[in-house]
C-alpha cells in the first residue's frame, strides 16, 4: 500500500498543495489519470472485501488510498462509481488484448479469446468475491447490467480499430453484442450455482455453444442452397 501512496501523492501534490500542474503530453497525462484512478479503486475494494460496502466510507478510502477527499473527488463521486472502476479497468484490458489479436481470427473470435483470457486472468479470490459484491444488493445489480452496454461498445472499439473498413461495422458491433452476451451468460450461470463448474469453464461451455450454434446454421443455409 505504501507504494501506491507514494504514487498517488506524487501525481496529485499540485492538487493537494496548490503548486501549478507540470505540463504533460495527452497520451502520458490519460495514462497517469488511469493508473491514477485504478489505485484509488484497488484501495476501495481492500476495504469493501475486508470491512463490507455498506460499512466503508469515502473518506476511509482515501485515507488507504493516501490522498486527500478533494483529490478523491476528482476521480469517484461514489463508492458505486469504485465498483463500476474495478469493472471498467478489467474491460479495457479486454480491448489490449484485442489489440494484440494475430493475423487470420475473426472478430468473434478475438472478442472470445479476449473475454476468456480476462476470466484466466481474472478469477481469482478477489475478483469472485467482487463480483458477488456487485451483485449483492439491487442498486449495484442493475448498474452492473446497465453497464454491459457499454462494455460492448468498449469491445467494438477495440475491433473496429483492427479492422476500420466501414463496410464490416454491422459484423463488428454483431460480434461484441454477441461475445459480451455470452459472457453475461456465463457469469450468471456461475452466480446462480457457484458450487458448480468455475467461472472459466462457465465461459468456455457459453462460447462452445454459441459455436455450435453458429455452425448449426451454417449447415441449415448450406442445405437451402
Amino acid at each position: 500500500m505504501a507504494a501506491d501512496n507514494i504514487a498517488l501523492s506524487a501525481n496529485h501534490a499540485s492538487e493537494d498543495d496548490g503548486t501549478p500542474p507540470v505540463a504533460a503530453e495527452p497520451g502520458l497525462r490519460e495514462r497517469k489519470k488511469r493508473e491514477t484512478k485504478r489505485l484509488i479503486a484497488q484501495a476501495g475494494i481492500r476495504l469493501f472485501l475486508a470491512h463490507g460496502y455498506e460499512a466503508t466510507t469515502l473518506d476511509q478510502v482515501a485515507a488507504e488510498a493516501g490522498i486527500s477527499r478533494r483529490t478523491f473527488f476528482s476521480y469517484f463521486e461514489s463508492k458505486q462509481d469504485i465498483l463500476a472502476a474495478w469493472s471498467e479497468e478489467s474491460w479495457l484490458r479486454v480491448a489490449d488484448e484485442i489489440a494484440c489479436t494475430p493475423a487470420g481470427r475473426t472478430p468473434l473470435a478475438a472478442a472470445r479469446d479476449a473475454l476468456l483470457t480476462l476470466v484466466a486472468t481474472r478469477t481469482n479470490d478477489e475478483a469472485v468475491a467482487v463480483l458477488q459484491l456487485l451483485q449483492s444488493n439491487e442498486g449495484l445489480k442493475s448498474r452492473h447490467h446497465a453497464a454491459l452496454v457499454e462494455r460492448e461498445r468498449t469491445v467494438h472499439a477495440a475491433l473496429a480499430a483492427l479492422w476500420p473498413d466501414p463496410s464490416r461495422e454491422p459484423e463488428l458491433r454483431t460480434a461484441a453484442m454477441v461475445a459480451v452476451g455470452a459472457f453475461r451468460l456465463a457469469v450468471e450461470a456461475w452466480r446462480a450455482d457457484p458450487a458448480g463448474p468455475a467461472l472459466l469453464e462457465r465461459a468456455r461451455q457459453s462460447f462452445a455453444s454459441l459455436d455450435a450454434l453458429i455452425a448449426a446454421e451454417a449447415r441449415r443455409g448450406a442445405g437451402h442452397t
